[in-house]
């Protein structure tokens, strides 16, 4: 009876794994990879048994090499790694942006695995650069124009005032507000 509930509970556990839209994985210490999820081969594009000859630091980007090695070592001394930004490489070269959680597995003080659970931001990350630059594009603009510019809130009050508009009123950004 309590082989048979472990096993059903095991089954949820896998079930939750498997259907969430999350990327799972656990790596051994030395780096090899022991388990991904089926989101995690969807969204990266690897065949399972291509990583059986793989370690994590194949399929992380050359840019978030460093961090990773420095988290991975984090993870050896017992501590998680809450809210890393890693990019990691799909199987066809693309960067993916992930962002997520990484946690130790420790078997007597010794960790004997990591699990990491990953969302990929690739496209929200995209999203944010592109209005950032939209937004530092506008600021330029604004800056620079030949006309005084004074923004206002719907109460009236100065929200925002440009180069030109504190030299044609004398005042400065921080008086017109």
């Amino acid at each position: 009876e309590v082989i048979r509930r472990l096993e059903a509970r095991a089954s949820v556990h896998r079930s939750i794994v498997e259907t969430g839209e999350q990327l799972v994985h656990s790596v051994g210490p030395d780096g090899r990879i022991q388990f991904v999820n089926g989101h995690w081969l969807r969204v990266l594009g690897y065949e399972e048994q291509a990583l059986e000859a793989m370690t994590i630091f194949d399929v992380i980007a050359p840019a978030s090499m460093e961090h990773c090695q420095g988290a991975f070592q984090m993870l050896f001394q017992g501590q998680a790694v809450i809210g890393a930004d890693i990019v990691f490489l799909r199987a066809d070269g693309v960067e993916v942006e992930l962002h997520g959680d990484l946690f130790p597995r420790l078997v007597d003080g010794q960790m004997v695995s990591t699990q990491a659970f990953l969302r990929d931001v690739t496209e929200e990350r995209r999203e944010q650069r592109r209005r950032a630059s939209g937004q530092a594009l506008l600021d330029a603009v604004v800056d620079n124009a030949p006309e005084g510019i004074c923004f206002l809130r719907l109460d009236g009050r100065i929200q925002r005032v440009n180069r030109e508009f504190t030299r044609l009123f004398g005042y400065s950004a921080e008086e017109a507000f």
